[in-house]
Parts: C-alpha cells; sequence; structure tokens
C-alpha cells in the first residue's frame, strides 16, 4: 500500500502529556516526528490551503519514509481540523490523551500565567472566558473550560474516523502505566516493540499552588454532564475525575 505522507497525528488534548508523548515516540527507530522548528506543526487549525508540500516541508525528507507522526494538541478542538485531516490521509491514525478536565484546566492556567499572557487569578479567568465565549465562541488561548469538554470533540474525531483509526488514552495511563501504555501505542501504529523503552518522565512540568478546593467543586459541578456523556460514548469509566 502506497505511503500517503504522514501516517499518524497527536490530536490532543492539550496540557494532558502531548509533550511526553512525543517524546517517548521519537526515540522509536521507526518512528519520526516533525523537525525541531515544527514541534507543533498546526498544519491542519492553521494552514488553511491544502499546499501539501509545504506540510511535507515540515518534516525531513528521511522522517518521511518512516512511521511519521505529527503532535499537534490543538487539533482536537477543530472539527474543521478533523475534516481536513481525514481529506489529507483517509487512513490516518489518531492518537488522544485524555486527562481530567478540572486538572487540565488548572494547568492550562498556570502555563498562560507562566507566559504572561494570563494576569487573571483563576476564578476571574473562568469568568472572564464564559463570557467571551458567550460574545464570541472560544478564545484560542483562554479556553480553560471549553477545552475540558471533551465529549464534542470525541463526537467529531468518531464523525470522520473508524475506531480502528484512533487510540484514546488517559494521561494516567502514560504515567502509571508506562510501558504497557507505550506498547499499546506500538502495537496501535504498527511499530516493534523495543526492548529498552525511553524511562518516564515529565515534560514542561510546572509547579504552582493546588487549586483552591471551592474552585474544584465549582468545576467538578461542571463538567458532570460531560464526563458522563463521554462514558457512555466510550464504555469507560471517568467518574474517578470528579470523585464520584
Amino acid at each position: 500500500m502506497e505511503k500517503l505522507g504522514v501516517d499518524f497525528v497527536v490530536a490532543g488534548v492539550q496540557k494532558s502529556g502531548t509533550r511526553a508523548l512525543a517524546s517517548f515516540l521519537s526515540s522509536h527507530p521507526e518512528i519520526a516526528l516533525s523537525l525541531p522548528a515544527h514541534a507543533e506543526p498546526h498544519f491542519f487549525d492553521w494552514f488553511w490551503e491544502d499546499d501539501f508540500s509545504s506540510y511535507h516541508a515540515m518534516f525531513a525528507p528521511e522522517a518521511l519514509e518512516q512511521i511519521t507522526g505529527d503532535v499537534t494538541p490543538n487539533y482536537m478542538i477543530s472539527e474543521r481540523a478533523m475534516a481536513r485531516i481525514q481529506r489529507y490521509n483517509p487512513r490516518m491514525k489518531l492518537i488522544v490523551l485524555l486527562r481530567n478536565p478540572v486538572d487540565r484546566a488548572y494547568s492550562q492556567w498556570a502555563m498562560q500565567v507562566e507566559t504572561g499572557r494570563e494576569t487573571r487569578a483563576f476564578l476571574p479567568a473562568l469568568l472572564h472566558e464564559f463570557r467571551y465565549f458567550r460574545a464570541r465562541g472560544m478564545h484560542r488561548n483562554f479556553s480553560y473550560v471549553q477545552r475540558g469538554f471533551y465529549d464534542g470533540q470525541i463526537a467529531n474525531l468518531q464523525r470522520y474516523f473508524s475506531p480502528d483509526q484512533y487510540l484514546i488514552l488517559r494521561s494516567e495511563e502514560l504515567a502509571e502505566a508506562h510501558r504497557q501504555t507505550l506498547q499499546r501505542v506500538y502495537e496501535f501504529l504498527g511499530v516493534d516493540d523495543i526492548l529498552h523503552l525511553p524511562a518516564p518522565r515529565h515534560v514542561h512540568s510546572r509547579q504552582y499552588d493546588p487549586m483552591p478546593p471551592y474552585a474544584r467543586r465549582l468545576l467538578q459541578s461542571v463538567f458532570r454532564r460531560d464526563v458522563a456523556r463521554l462514558g457512555v460514548r466510550l464504555g469507560q469509566d471517568f467518574s474517578n475525575w470528579l470523585d464520584l
């Protein structure tokens, strides 16, 4: 079967361990990711032309001869990106990491504070997001809650790809069952298991104050319905995310 170019994408979600997974995948001799200058290519959600030569230029020529991967967590929040990925490669494989949406929201806020984009405290930042969303839709950077509604994102994924084309993992699986999870990923991508797996490690980890308990309770109530719907959709129990 002719190789079409890029074979798989790590499509999301943001702040769920995608950079760590990219690091682990890049150590496999059969897998190649995009060039360092294009660590997150963003081709399908930033570049709306279908000039795939510009996309392929984000990878070393020899990388396109291997099992080639694009790691761009923002793809999951864009149905348009899902449609474009499917048009580019109908056989594309997608890997999705899901993280407790409450913790994910706080981690994204801490990242934005560190970069200087966010100057508001956590709860005022959530209020700003709510007001912005009602007026203009999702903000690309200040989307702490909206990015955590996973059920709709998975529905978009399923609209364009069959179950054998996507692998959905939890970030805690990568942390707590490192070897078994990487072996699942290798099997999914069709590459050989390797004897010496890369050691578990955190990438882009940050130190920040714990989330205030009242903020955690608020977000647990916000996400409760969506987490329940996600569990039904995937046939899995995610109730531990909300301490149920």
